[in-house]
């Protein structure tokens, strides 16, 4: 549902692993803070699970 949102946001998804996705938008037009408010609303079936996200932005992707 999560990437729904973000979908219907304007963010492109260009990929996605497990709990993570990868995003490509242009230079400084979000911040990685709005994106984790995106992912971290409750779905309708799930009010009141605590949600929380992280992310970090770069230039190419990478996982730790």
């Amino acid at each position: 549902e999560a990437m729904w949102r973000m979908e219907q946001a304007g963010l492109a998804i260009v990929g996605h692993v497990h709990d993570e996705v990868i995003l490509e938008v242009p230079k400084d037009s979000t911040t990685v803070d709005d994106i984790c408010t995106v992912m971290n609303q409750n779905p309708v079936w799930a009010d009141g699970l605590p949600l929380a996200s992280d992310g970090y932005s770069g230039v190419y992707y990478f996982k730790n």
